[in-house]
């Protein structure tokens, strides 16, 4: 017996909207100390050696190497290379010893000169944060109806946006609780009046520029960015305003 065939429903034409989009610079004024912490080189290492049930060799500390590989370095530079080097021990190999003092104390003397940043997916989550406990708009909207790009940083592994300050970052140190109880130090990059700069893509169906900006200002205040946030820390780092 003979089925029929069912008639594919005509295909209707469907009318979308233009997207509409909008651009505004804004810069961010520091309203607190920012400290940044990259994972280090050393970090990542024991990471993979640990996944792949590799004895982790206890290197030892140095709170100058441990400083410098904290920075998000915006340009590349040779003597990171040696810096995050940790397949090597300098105590062990005397010649990469050596390379290494000499790396640290040019990585040191850049510091005055050199160029650094926060990574934009960090600028872009606080304004994201800034969106919570508003009626009629969700933070999972707004991750998707803003842009905050940067430039990218072949160190870093992705973009990062220019930490604008007149003077040097300086050394932080910082006692902290580890997994066993015990306590140990820490050594981050710390600026005391900083700034930032950055363009922000929005869609204009559901935001202006002047609604993008207040979005900001609530997320800089409440939840900051890098370490010791408010969000995450009752230090209140990294908070900001918007110019």
């Amino acid at each position: 017996m003979a089925t029929a065939t069912k008639k594919k429903p005509a295909v209707q034409q469907v009318e979308i909207p233009e997207l509409g989009r909008d651009r505004v610079v804004v810069r961010a004024v520091g309203l607190s100390p920012l400290v940044v912490h990259s994972m280090t080189a050393k970090a990542r290492k024991e990471m993979l050696d640990k996944k792949e049930h590799k004895k982790v060799p206890r290197s030892p500390c140095d709170s100058r190497r441990e400083f410098l590989e904290a920075f998000y370095w915006m340009d590349d530079h040779p003597f990171l290379d040696t810096i995050c080097d940790h397949s090597r021990d300098p105590i062990k190999d005397k010649k990469f010893g050596e390379a290494l003092e000499k790396a640290i104390v040019e990585g040191m003397k850049q510091i005055k000169t050199a160029r650094f940043g926060v990574p934009s997916v960090a600028v872009k989550a606080c304004f994201v944060r800034g969106a919570k406990g508003l009626e009629g708009l969700d933070m999972v909207t707004v991750r998707g109806l803003i842009y905050i790009g940067g430039e990218y940083s072949k160190p870093a592994g992705m973009e990062l946006i220019h930490i604008i300050s007149k003077k040097p970052p300086a050394m932080f140190e910082s006692v902290i609780s580890v997994k066993s109880g015990a306590r140990d130090l820490r050594w981050r990059p710390v600026w005391e009046k900083w700034e930032l700069e950055f363009e922000i893509d929005f869609e204009t169906e559901v935001f202006t520029a002047a609604s993008v900006l207040n979005l900001g200002r609530r997320g800089g205040s409440r939840g900051g960015i890098c370490e010791g946030r408010p969000e995450k820390s009752a230090l209140g780092w990294g908070r900001f305003d918007l110019r």
